[in-house]
């Protein structure tokens, strides 16, 4: 699903597709909607749910420069990219091993 800048409401997160095409949207375009994965971004409420935590925890964790959490974005509140959560969460894996 391919959001716009209101995002969805109803889960807290926000989809985008990425930057539009040189010829507007209308129309046909040359971009391949099946390769492209549209961002998410996460609400803090989300992230708790997702690391199974408090919302309390997930803003510590994003005040402590020693657990290197993505950037927050302010869109109606702090949210945070669903791919760097993801590879922050890579990171974190790799640093156990």
């Amino acid at each position: 699903m391919i959001g716009h800048a209101r995002g969805d409401r109803r889960r807290g997160m926000l989809n985008f597709a990425g930057p539009v095409p040189a010829g507007g949207t209308k129309g046909r375009t040359s971009v391949n909607t099946a390769t492209v994965r549209p961002r998410r971004f996460l609400s803090r409420p989300d992230q708790a749910k997702r690391y199974r935590k408090s919302v309390r925890t997930i803003k510590r964790w994003g005040a402590d420069p020693k657990m290197g959490m993505p950037p927050e974005y302010d869109f109606n509140g702090p949210h945070r990219d669903e791919a760097e959560l993801e590879d922050w969460e890579q990171s974190r894996v790799a640093m156990k091993d």
